[in-house]
C-alpha cells in the first residue's frame, strides 16, 4: 500500500555512485534513513525552503550526477520508444522562435542588394527565367531554446494501472516523446531522472546530455534506468536549472518536469515538500527572466 503522498516503502539505497561498485540494499522507509547517509565526493550543494520558518536552509541538500545503472540488466525499451505524434511535433515547433533574416526572398522589407544585382545581371543578358527573389525578410525561424527534461523516477512510479504498466513506463515513454521531438527540431535538449535516499543522496541520472543527439548510446542509458527511492524535487529542480543557466547558455530556456505529482522523503513531505517544491519552481522561472 501507500501513504498519501509517500512513495513504495521498498526500494535500493546505494551507497556507491559509479558502476561496478557494490550496492547496499534497503528496505527503511524514509523516515528511518539515517540522517548520516553518505555524500559523494562530487556533489554539489543546495539550499531548502523551510516553509515553517520561512527561511532558507542553506547548503542543505546533495546532489549528485551520474549514469543509471540497473542491477538486473537492461529492460525492454519495446513500449517506451514509441514514434512521438505529429500533434506534439507541431505544438513543440512554436516554441521560442527568434527573428532571423533571409536572404534571396520573394517578397520582404527591404532588397538583397547582391541578390539584386545577380538578377539584373542575368536580365541583361537575356536569362528569362532569372527568379526575381531579390529582398531580404526578417521571419520568425530561429530556435534558441535549451531545454531540460526532468523525469520522476522514485519507487512510486512502479505502481501499476488495471492493464498492468506502470506509471514508471509511462513517465518514460512521455519524456522520450518530448526529448526526441525537441532534438529532432534542432533544440538543445538535455534528459534527466531524479532519485534520492534522504538529503544527502539525491541521484541526478543522465539520460541523455545537452552536448549529444539521441543515439543508441542514449537508449542504452535509457535501458538502465529504474524506478527507485524517493522524491526529493526541489533539490532535483534547483540542480537541473543550474544546468540550464550554466552550461545551456541560450536566449531561451525550459525546464520541464515529468512526475507523478508527490514529493516525499525522510523529514521532506507534506507542506514542506510542497512548499519547496513550489519555491524551486519559483526560483527557476524568475532567474530565467
Amino acid at each position: 500500500s501507500q501513504d498519501e503522498g509517500g512513495e513504495l516503502p521498498t526500494g535500493r539505497m546505494e551507497s556507491a555512485w559509479k558502476r561496478g561498485v557494490q550496492a547496499v540494499l534497503s528496505r527503511l522507509s524514509p523516515e528511518q534513513l539515517p540522517d548520516t547517509t553518505p555524500e559523494a565526493p562530487s556533489a554539489l550543494k543546495y539550499p531548502e525552503w523551510d516553509h515553517a520558518a520561512q527561511r532558507y536552509r542553506p547548503d542543505w541538500v546533495s546532489v549528485d550526477e551520474l549514469d543509471p545503472w540497473r542491477s538486473e540488466g537492461p529492460r525492454d525499451l519495446k513500449g517506451t520508444l514509441t514514434p512521438p505524434s505529429m500533434r506534439l511535433h507541431r505544438e513543440l515547433s512554436q516554441l521560442a522562435r527568434n527573428f532571423e533574416m533571409h536572404r534571396k526572398q520573394p517578397d520582404g522589407t527591404e532588397f538583397d542588394t547582391g541578390r539584386l544585382l545577380d538578377y539584373a545581371v542575368a536580365l541583361r543578358t537575356g536569362d528569362t527565367a532569372a527568379r526575381a527573389d531579390v529582398f531580404r525578410a526578417s521571419r520568425r525561424t530561429r530556435r534558441d531554446l535549451g531545454v531540460v527534461v526532468l523525469m520522476d523516477a522514485s519507487s512510486s512510479t512502479q505502481e501499476c494501472n488495471e492493464r498492468g504498466e506502470s506509471i514508471f513506463e509511462h513517465l518514460s515513454r512521455a519524456a522520450y516523446h518530448l526529448t526526441l521531438s525537441l532534438d529532432k527540431l534542432g533544440d538543445t535538449v538535455a534528459w534527466y531522472a531524479y532519485q534520492s535516499w534522504s538529503r544527502h543522496l539525491v541521484r541526478l541520472l543522465r539520460i541523455k546530455g545537452h552536448e549529444e543527439r539521441w543515439s543508441g548510446r542514449v537508449a542504452e542509458r535509457l535501458a538502465e534506468l529504474d524506478g527507485e527511492g524517493y522524491t526529493r524535487t526541489g533539490a532535483a529542480i534547483r540542480h537541473t536549472h543550474h544546468i540550464l543557466r550554466t552550461e545551456m547558455r541560450l536566449p531561451n530556456r525550459l525546464l520541464i518536469l515529468v512526475t507523478d505529482g508527490f514529493s516525499y522523503d525522510n523529514d521532506y513531505q507534506a507542506r514542506h515538500a510542497e512548499e519547496d517544491t513550489r519555491r524551486a519552481l519559483t526560483e527557476a522561472r524568475d532567474r530565467s527572466e
